[in-house]
């Protein structure tokens, strides 16, 4: 199984310091630690692959988004997309 990704979170436009990040997904393959964090602090999130979510998936190409959200009316949440190309018994490959 690959190792987990760095997923880098800067929220640039965040002049008091207090604004803070949450990122979910709907995919139960995809694990997200830490699932939030606060704009005073370098922020970032590991993506990787669940082991466990993989028993109900079938091999081939799964898609799936991930949310970034800051809460913030003024800022619109970030869709990153992902793929996960699965052969069922073999290797795994996320992209």
């Amino acid at each position: 199984m690959p190792g987990s990704q760095a997923l880098n979170v800067t929220l640039g436009s965040d002049i008091s310091g207090q604004m803070a990040w949450t990122a979910e997904t709907a995919s139960s393959w995809i694990s997200l630690t830490p699932a939030s964090g606060a704009s005073g602090t370098l922020s970032v999130a590991q993506v990787g692959v669940d082991s466990g979510g993989l028993a109900a998936l079938a091999g081939g190409t799964h898609n799936a988004t991930i949310t970034l959200d800051t809460g913030c009316t003024s800022i619109a949440p970030i869709q990153i997309p992902v793929a996960l190309s699965y052969v069922k018994g073999g290797t795994i490959n996320v992209s």
